[in-house]
């Protein structure tokens, strides 16, 4: 019975498309052919943060099993007597925490990172699935649903700021240059 069915909308299909004219099938082909673009793009994007992901999680483990054994080693070290040594190890002991607090500032930006390539894949499946909507497409009210719903997903004031801006018609080249301006404010990195 499914295979019937399929069967008929199939028919349908076909002899909706025969009633278009070549240039309206063209221009459908185009379109199914951008959303399965878009959907690859969502699907890189999503893939790669999965690939990220895991070896960040491994990187964490080991950063926080560092720590652990360089407290460890600094509590045995501070029960030493008064030497030298005593003090060039405690020394190198403060070098390793300071080595892996900027490691952890690293990661807190990959993970700044990763939310914004989450928002893009979600932000182009949503654009994807407008797009393959044709009664939707034409619709100014589905645009704006769309627009609410990827500001929706911004965190950043920066990133929120980059989105009204290329909204605003700005030019996108004077939009990425100021988004790589690197500001440098209490220790943070902030883009835009």
């Amino acid at each position: 019975m499914a295979g019937n069915m399929e069967n008929m909308e199939n028919m349908e299909n076909k002899a909706d498309i025969s009633d278009m004219d070549e240039s309206c099938v063209e221009n459908i082909c185009q379109i199914r052919r951008t959303v399965r673009m878009l959907d690859l793009a969502a699907a890189r994007v999503s893939y790669a943060l999965h690939d990220g992901n895991e070896s960040v999680d491994t990187l964490i483990k080991s950063f926080t099993n560092m720590t652990e054994q360089v407290m460890s080693m600094q509590k045995g070290i501070e029960n030493l007597p008064d030497s030298d040594e005593k003090t060039a190890l405690l020394g190198n002991c403060s070098q390793a925490m300071n080595t892996v607090q900027e490691t952890t500032m690293a990661f807190q930006f990959y993970d700044r990172l990763s939310q914004r390539m989450q928002h893009i894949s979600i932000s182009l499946d949503e654009l994807s699935t407008l797009i393959d909507s044709p009664e939707k497409m034409g619709e100014p009210n589905a645009w704006l649903g769309l627009e609410d719903k990827i500001r929706s997903h911004y965190t950043l004031d920066n990133d929120l700021a980059m989105f009204e801006a290329v909204l605003a018609g700005e030019n996108i080249e004077d939009i990425l240059s100021k988004a790589t301006e690197v500001v440098e404010d209490d220790g943070d990195i902030e883009l835009f």
